[in-house]
């Protein structure tokens, strides 16, 4: 049986999608020294096939076209992304083919309509929503939140607007001034002094984000807590050093989280086979991407069957545990079971933070 994957292998979104097809390819080495994937009564050979979207859209739909006719893939995997991700479900809906989606987290991606799509990895109004409560519980009053989102793509506005929500319930007293992300440094520097912020939260893209926070010494003192989206990846300590210190993001998995498991292996043995293997440590996109598969194995598994509509049936009726947190759908295809995590940078590590 063939198992398919349109992901970033170059261009922009190359690093995080080289991680998320690292962790298909050990899913697969996994299922190689089982003797395969079993369907039915059946063993199945497997066999990946990729295809580099080169981070664009175009190639994204060119990809998941050709899985799907030319090389009639049994498995269809997203790609790295929720633009991409988008894409591609807008295509299998089209073709009826299921696509099981890692990596992309837009809220938009499943709509109630959507039949052909399968996520793993929380949606982003999930992202920053344990935030304010986390500031509330542990720190002094926040009196000004000063959001910045990207207005490009939906995901920026999706995590805006779980905080936003959050920041209503948990935090009445507190204002809150938003505005698109700046991509001058100036502009921001002059934004974060007029407005005195006591947190200050970034959402945009990985370089966006870094850039600006090569002017944190620039910043005003009022600000106390700090977040964005890019510190829940280990490539963030990578990018600005000491910079990152105290600095708050998201992550849909940390090694570190003991978790029962009922299908694939611990997050120790995940961890130690993916060093050995690709001579890296993993992020969450890594993660999400391997237990992807595992849900995949499980699901088939339970069908008996590859036969979309089947393996659908058993997806949306699944509830259990993998090492990356639990799995549930609701009838959209959305992601219901699993939780996100706050971390925070301490001396160069990430340290979860408690819920």
């Amino acid at each position: 049986m063939q198992i398919g994957i349109s992901i970033a292998q170059t261009g922009a979104l190359s690093i995080m999608g080289m991680q998320a097809l690292n962790g298909i390819r050990l899913w697969v080495l996994h299922l190689e020294r089982k003797g395969g994937l079993r369907v039915g009564r059946q063993l199945r050979p497997v066999r990946l096939i990729t295809r580099d979207d080169h981070s664009r859209t175009s190639f994204v739909r060119d990809n998941i076209k050709a899985l799907i006719r030319q090389d009639g893939v049994d498995v269809l995997l997203g790609p790295y992304s929720s633009h991409l991700t988008k894409a591609a479900a807008d295509i299998c809906e089209v073709h009826q083919t299921l696509l099981w989606n890692h990596g992309g987290a837009s809220d938009e991606i499943c709509q109630p309509k959507s039949n052909w799509i399968v996520s793993t990895l929380s949606p982003a109004s999930q992202y920053l929503q344990k935030l304010p409560q986390w500031i509330d519980a542990n720190g002094s009053a926040v009196h000004q939140y000063l959001l910045l989102s990207s207005r490009k793509g939906t995901f920026a506005g999706n995590v805006a607007a779980g905080l936003r929500e959050s920041i209503g319930v948990f935090t009445k007293a507190a204002r809150l001034h938003s505005a698109e992300l700046p991509e001058s440094t100036n502009v921001f520097i002059q934004l974060l002094n007029e407005t005195a912020p006591t947190a200050l939260v970034l959402i945009g893209t990985f370089e966006q984000e870094t850039g600006l926070f090569k002017t944190r010494g620039a910043w005003p003192e009022s600000i106390r807590y700090v977040a964005c989206v890019s510190a829940g990846i280990s490539q963030f300590l990578d990018s600005v050093g000491d910079l990152s210190e105290g600095i708050i993001g998201p992550s849909q998995w940390e090694p570190g989280i003991d978790r029962a498991t009922l299908i694939g292996p611990t997050s120790r043995e995940f961890v130690r086979d993916f060093a050995k293997s690709f001579r890296e440590m993993p992020n969450y996109v890594a993660a999400g991407a391997f237990a992807a598969g595992l849900i995949i194995e499980e699901c088939i598994r339970r069908a008996g069957s590859l036969e979309g509509t089947k393996v659908r049936e058993v997806a949306h009726e699944l509830q259990t545990e993998t090492f990356y947190g639990r799995f549930q759908i609701d009838g959209s295809g959305r992601q219901v079971g699993h939780a996100m995590h706050l971390v925070r940078w301490e001396n160069g590590k990430k340290i979860v933070l408690p819920a």
